[in-house]
């Protein structure tokens, strides 16, 4: 039912995204800050309409046009997952919690894996974004050094 709706099914992406960093968070027995839920919400949002932006409209005059209000719409909560993941980085809330400013020198690596992702969504429409993940040795790379670098910022002491 929810494939029928595409903004239904986008949001409910973006929910399960939302679902899965609070369950984490609750697993650390953290509790999800606002930060956590609204990246991972545009996160969930920018995978949710990707999925459907480079799917062929069947409403279209030509066959196999795209949905180009729909892949746009995908750009634009990509985009704003990395704007909020910069936001995050530069906030005191984060300043305080982690120790220093220096967070935001992992937000590239977060813009090069949203612009690798939009890639591979836009070439190879239907697979499970995780697959794709692990399937790009420059994505799994620099995946890996994003969790070391927001590693190393947190837990380094001098």
């Amino acid at each position: 039912l929810l494939g029928l709706c595409m903004p239904a099914n986008a949001l409910a992406v973006a929910r399960g995204y939302v679902l899965r960093a609070a369950g984490g968070a609750s697993a650390l027995q953290l509790a999800p800050s606002r930060w956590l839920v609204l990246c991972s919400f545009l996160l969930g949002l920018f995978v949710g309409l990707g999925r459907h932006g480079w799917r062929p409209d069947p409403d279209a005059r030509r066959p196999g046009s795209r949905r180009p209000g729909v892949q746009r719409a995908a750009e634009i909560a990509g985009l704003l997952a990395v704007l909020g993941y910069v936001v995050y980085a530069l906030s005191s809330e984060t300043q305080l919690s982690v120790g220093s400013r220096d967070l935001i020198w992992t937000a590239p690596l977060v813009a090069l894996l949203v612009a690798r992702h939009r890639e591979h969504i836009r070439l190879s429409f239907g697979r499970d974004p995780l697959e794709l993940l692990l399937r790009d040795r420059l994505s799994l790379g620099a995946f890996m050094l994003w969790i070391a670098s927001v590693l190393f910022v947190v837990y380094r002491r001098w």
